[in-house]
């Protein structure tokens, strides 16, 4: 053999050492972790919150590993982009609870890098509280605000210098949108804060406008809101438009390819495949399907929102009926299999309003006021079919409305005030076993879940 050639064969056999001594290190230096959401030790965490892991480079996202918690949790587990892990809980975790998550070893980079050790860390969940707007005095304007269910001091969550219009919690439970208005032309934008009130920062920016009423897709990522354009310089906004706004992308655009189609009122099935909305242009309750352009009209002409089943493609929502010779207000259950509408409400002239579902879909409230009263709408339950319907309040001097089911379908929220003072709107607690009904904060209205 020449020297020559003895001289390559040397450098050829140092490079391929050179190169199996660098993947042997590389994969005894492991995978680094950027991130743990929730953090190690972390309390007072949302029983909605997923859980994610952001790892310190790109990892091979051809296998989903298996993460394990103590106690037990189902759901599932999906790469977000190939440096981070997420899985999301089928159901709310249980509050007030210590839970512990591993990561097997033996996770691979895409540069042939292994997580060399399993990876294991707990976090604390807190307990479910409630999200209002309520006048603030010292700030003259309305502001978001959280309570403990055991009625405790409210928190403010914002400081703003003009009006909270309204908000959205995101399906997580660690972010809110609300809307505030402008004082300087009537408009108002969206603003995006964490459940803590910290990280304030503008999502959605509508100089030319109103935005507002942000309703979240079950994926958290995506939100439709409601915008209205200025009639004209100096002139009111004008009727409501729907525009999607993507938070990772920061891009907005409208939901319809008819840009002058009207709608308000949104609320998305929980697959995210559909969403129904308020159309003024037809008076009644449009559901769209997001990904093949479906639709289904149903007839309302109350101008109330629709409330989806979370565990099935149907919905119910309230019906002006027309064919009855006093005046009545029902509610009708809707499918999108059967293209079916049925009254669940009787065939009683009750002015029924508001329905929502309770978790798991087994039951629904709704407010009644009966045929031939006065006083103020009462809290109902009944089955999705109408079937066992019962009272849940009978206080003819008190007006309820809006009733909102916690995480774990142990209590409702609800909008309360006498009919002697209307002003003195608050948010009153209603526990389902018991029927004990007390009152959380006044004033208040808009009552939703911090889980």
């Amino acid at each position: 053999m020449k020297p020559f050639d003895k001289i390559v064969l040397t450098i050829l056999a140092l490079l391929t050492l050179s190169i199996v001594a660098m993947v042997w290190v590389s994969g005894r230096m492991g995978v680094g972790i950027v991130a743990l959401i929730p953090a190690e030790g972390e309390q007072q965490v949302s029983t909605r919150a997923d859980i994610r892991i952001e790892f310190e480079r790109p990892m091979s996202t051809t296998a989903v590993p298996d993460l394990t918690f103590s106690p037990t949790i189902t759901g599932t587990t999906r790469w977000e982009g190939p440096e981070t892990l997420v899985f999301s809980p089928a159901a709310p975790l249980a509050a007030n609870s210590r839970y512990e998550v591993t990561l097997p070893a033996g996770l691979p980079s895409q540069d042939g890098r292994i997580l060399t050790d399993p990876l294991t860390w707990t976090f604390q969940t807190g307990s479910p509280r409630v999200i209002y707007i309520a006048w603030d005095s010292e700030r003259l304007g309305n502001q978001l605000y959280v309570v403990d269910l055991d009625g405790g001091e409210p928190i403010a969550l914002t400081d703003e210098e003009t009006n909270v219009l309204d908000y959205a919690v995101a399906p997580n439970g660690q972010m809110i949108a609300y809307t505030v208005s402008r004082s300087s032309d009537g408009g108002s934008d969206i603003w995006l804060i964490d459940a803590d009130g910290d990280n304030r920062h503008l999502l959605v920016d509508c100089p030319d406008g109103a935005c507002s009423r942000p309703a979240w897709a079950p994926d958290g990522q995506r939100l439709i809101y409601e915008r209205r354009a200025f009639a004209g310089i100096g002139g009111p906004p004008g009727p409501p438009r729907l525009w999607w706004y993507d938070k990772v992308a920061e891009d907005t655009l409208a939901v319809f390819s008819d840009t002058q189609w009207l709608g308000y009122g949104v609320n998305f099935s929980p697959d995210g495949e559909w969403i129904s909305y308020v159309a003024p242009n037809t008076q009644g309750i449009e559901v769209y399907n997001l990904q093949t352009g479906q639709n289904l009209f149903v007839l309302s002409r109350t101008g109330e929102q629709a409330a989806w089943n979370p565990i099935n493609n149907e919905l119910m929502l309230t019906q002006l009926q027309l064919e009855t010779a006093e005046f009545a207000i029902h509610i009708v259950r809707a499918s999108l299999e059967t293209e079916e509408v049925a009254n669940v409400s009787g065939e009683e002239p009750n002015n029924d309003s508001w329905p929502a579902y309770a978790p798991g879909g087994a039951w629904v409230a709704f407010t009644r006021q009966a045929a031939g009263t006065t006083g103020g709408k009462q809290l109902w339950l009944m089955r999705p079919d109408g079937s066992e319907a019962y009272h849940l309040t009978d206080n003819p001097d008190a007006h309820h409305g809006a009733p909102q089911w916690s995480p774990d379908g142990r209590f409702l929220t609800v909008q309360r005030f006498l009919l002697s003072a209307p002003e003195n709107m608050g948010i009153w607690l209603l526990e389902i076993e018991t029927g004990e009904i007390r009152e959380l904060a006044t004033p208040g209205v808009s009552p939703s879940w911090l889980p």
